[in-house]
């Protein structure tokens, strides 16, 4: 980058590769203000002092002419006024208030009618509304591509807090020319207001020493040398520029204006001055292209450093979130299920056995309390033609032992659900706060993941009870015909094997007493009875093992649905961190290379 225009393409490159991390739109403004000012060939001279140190003097002696007003009073020159070259005189007034913004271009005048015009704004005697006053003139001086900017006065402190003044400065001004009087050098009102107002382009000031024909000849140097020292210490500037320069006898001797000066000296200050005239275009030119490129260093530093810090910021917070995967993921989580689960599910299981136990339990008192009232219902017969109906009553006792095993299992395999329900919820609570850091890392569209169902009685199988028929005994006899028929009409399966067993006895027995024959039928039925009833707690113990293992595997799979869940994340987030890593990483690399390549810049452009 030896020239400023690959500079800014460098700059402009940069804008591009970081416009993530920086506020493009500042420094995209500051760019274009840059290559605005590059693009610019006029060279901008701002002439600043205070009301007593011929500032508008010093101004005339540049153009040649007496055109501004120089007046011994404070308060002329209180508004800016741009002055640049021009075929001839003209002035552009530039008006602004509460209500419009007008140009007033006064072409068409005399040139006397613009000079008394340019006399009576450059002394004050103007309206408020005058923002800002564009003379051009024909000076030699001017024709080189000087412009000079001709700020208030630094006695009306008031005017410089203005943007459009500080702009000038800092914005348009390629070189500050600061006056100040050989009789009366370096005032503490004048440092004080440097150090207020010019803080940041004070390295870029020339100090003129005005008024030199006040000192004499042979003190001249010496007071050169004096302000030159004071503005070292008052100002803490290293080298100043200090020059010297007589604006009056400059502008007499340009308008051949008589001058009581003597002869001899007066040629010599004519010539420091012109000298200094002379100095002033070769400093300007030179600093103007010093100015750009402190300009682009300083945006390339401000560039850098806000990248920079936008790095460390994204290293700080890598680093937060890549502390809190490792503190997240620091147990295994099958070790932790395992951890977890071992525990939890025995209790879980301990009381499932404890609810089956204790139901089994109720379930086989249940049933020999049936079996005693089905045997008190058989002896308690009065006549043959009760003890016909005994079958239809042992069936319709079984029939209604089995529903009510049938409703009772429903209500337990329900609490199942619930109890490994519950389960689940104290499974997931803990994993949740062994892993609480994790869903903080997680983008939004993780948050919205579909939630895991709960376990559900519709999924459990069929819980109906259906018991086997017995086989029938053919050697009963054929009242075993008539017997079955009346219990296979009253319960199928049980009913057809009861029946057939009284029907067999009724036919084979002819006319025993009524003990004789309640005494064999029970003999003969009790144990098909209690057959169907053992067979009934055996389907029933079954069924209910069978739903309660089905429940716990469901609620595993529903657990293990959560643990895949969580792997997903974990296994998700440790790709993003070394991802971010690898992105950060490169980023380093980058922002390295470039800023060697700022430094080169920096390096060649001083």
């Amino acid at each position: 980058m030896n020239t400023i225009d690959e500079a800014i393409a460098f700059t402009e490159s940069l804008l591009q590769k970081y416009k993530d991390e920086l506020t493009t739109k500042k420094y995209e403004t500051k760019l274009k203000r840059i290559k605005d000012k590059n693009a610019d060939t006029n060279l901008y001279m701002s002439v600043i002092g205070e009301f007593s140190t011929g500032k508008s003097t010093f101004i005339n002696a540049l153009l040649r002419e007496n055109l501004l007003e120089s007046h011994i009073l404070q308060g002329t020159t209180t508004i800016n006024t741009v002055i640049e070259h021009g075929a001839k005189l003209n002035m552009i007034i530039h008006r602004q208030d509460a209500f419009e913004t007008e140009n007033l271009n006064v072409a068409g005048y005399s040139e006397e009618t613009i000079r008394a015009s340019i006399k009576s704004i450059h002394s004050g005697d103007t309206s408020q509304s005058i923002s800002k006053v564009v003379i051009r003139h024909p000076s030699d001086f001017l024709e080189q591509g000087i412009v000079i900017i001709d700020t208030p006065g630094t006695n009306t402190p008031d005017l410089w807090h203005e943007k459009v003044t500080q702009n000038a400065l800092r914005g348009l001004s390629d070189t500050s020319i600061i006056l100040t009087a050989a009789n009366q050098p370096v005032p503490d009102s004048l440092v004080g207001f440097i150090k207020e107002n010019l803080n940041g382009v004070i390295d870029h000031c020339i100090f003129l020493v005005t008024k030199i024909d006040t000192i004499r000849q042979r003190e001249r140097d010496e007071q050169i040398d004096y302000i030159k020292y004071t503005i070292q210490q008052k100002l803490g500037i290293t080298d100043p520029i200090v020059l010297p320069y007589s604006p009056l006898l400059v502008l007499e001797d340009k308008t051949n204006a008589e001058s009581t000066y003597p002869k001899n000296d007066r040629n010599d200050i004519l010539n420091l001055s012109y000298e200094t005239e002379e100095l002033l275009y070769a400093y300007i030119k030179e600093h103007r292209s010093m100015i750009i490129k402190e300009k682009l260093a300083h945006l390339l530093n401000e560039l850098l450093s806000e990248v920079n810090q936008d790095l460390t910021r994204r290293r700080q917070e890598y680093q937060q979130r890549s502390n809190v995967l490792k503190a997240n993921t620091k147990k295994d989580l099958d070790k932790f299920s395992e951890e977890f689960c071992t525990d939890l599910f025995q209790s879980h299981i301990n009381e499932n056995q404890a609810v089956i136990g204790g139901y089994l339990n109720s379930l086989f008192e249940a049933f020999k309390k049936d079996i005693i009232t089905i045997h008190d219902n058989l002896f308690n017969c009065t006549s043959q033609a009760q003890i016909k109906n005994y079958p239809q009553y042992v069936g319709q006792m079984l029939t209604f032992r089995k529903d009510d095993c049938s409703k009772v299992m429903h209500g337990i395999i329900s609490d199942f659900v619930k109890n490994s329900n519950r389960m689940v919820e104290k499974f997931v609570m803990a994993l949740n706060r062994e892993y609480s850091g994790l869903n903080a890392l997680l983008p939004s569209n993780w948050k919205k993941e579909p939630k895991i169902d709960n376990i559900s009685f519709d999924a459990l199988p069929d819980i109906t009870i259906s018991l086997p028929a017995l086989d029938s005994d053919a050697k009963i006899g054929g009242g075993v015909v008539a017997g079955a028929a009346i219990g296979t009409a009253i319960m199928p399966g049980i009913g057809t094997v009861i029946g057939g067993l009284v029907g067999g006895f009724f036919g084979s027995l002819l006319g025993p007493d009524l003990n004789t024959v309640k005494s064999q039928v029970w003999n003969e039925s009790y144990p098909q009875i209690t057959e169907q009833y053992d067979q009934l707690y055996d389907i029933v113990k079954n069924k209910i093992i069978e739903c309660a293992e089905v429940v716990d595997s469901q609620a595993l799979s529903v657990m293990d649905s959560h643990l895949d869940r969580y792997r997903n994340k974990i296994d998700y987030l440790i790709s993003c961190d070394k991802k971010e890593k690898a992105d950060i990483d490169h980023r380093v690399n980058m922002i390295g290379s470039d800023s060697d390549k700022i430094s080169a810049f920096l390096t060649q452009f001083k």
